[in-house]
């Protein structure tokens, strides 16, 4: 597991994030700003050697009292796939307790390239993804550790 620092704004233009690796080994960096990637990203960083493992910190999470089963979902994003345009969907949380929302989607070619997960306040979130390549498609949604209903959703893109 690799631990990432919050965001230290620096100046106006500049912002600094600190990494925690454990392993060596190259690594990519994808910069992006507003979805849209920086110039010459993604950076490729070497790490040469990682923190022994008694210097990690170690975090532990708070216990969630949540039902996944309370989350509710709607939108065509969860129905079908349109090729290089934007799906959407929304996922409401704010009957099911406090929890994280963790979604992921995985194509013919591996992890989806970008699905953004915006909270737009009381546990509601607007998530979107574009896909680029034709195919089945498996999306999961997850309220915590537990499936929201209907998760993982088979999906195909034409």
């Amino acid at each position: 597991m690799n631990i990432v620092t919050p965001l230290q704004i620096v100046d106006p233009e500049r912002l600094r994030v600190n990494f925690c690796l454990k392993e060596a080994g190259l690594y990519k960096v994808h910069i992006k700003c507003n979805s849209v990637p920086l110039p010459k990203s993604p950076f490729i960083i070497i790490s040469i050697c990682g923190e022994p493992e008694s210097n990690v910190r170690k975090m532990e999470l708070p216990i969630f009292k949540s039902d996944a089963s309370c989350v509710t979902h709607r939108g065509l994003g969860l129905t079908h796939i349109s090729l290089d345009e934007k799906n959407e969907f929304t996922v409401d949380g704010s009957a099911a307790g406090n929890n994280m929302l963790f979604v992921g989607i995985f194509g013919p070619k591996g992890q989806c390239d970008e699905v953004v997960i915006k909270h737009t306040g009381n546990n509601v979130y607007k998530i979107t993804y574009e896909v680029r390549d034709s195919g089945d498609y498996l999306l999961v949604a997850k309220w915590g550790d537990e499936h929201i209903p209907g998760s993982p959703f088979q999906l195909s893109a034409m």
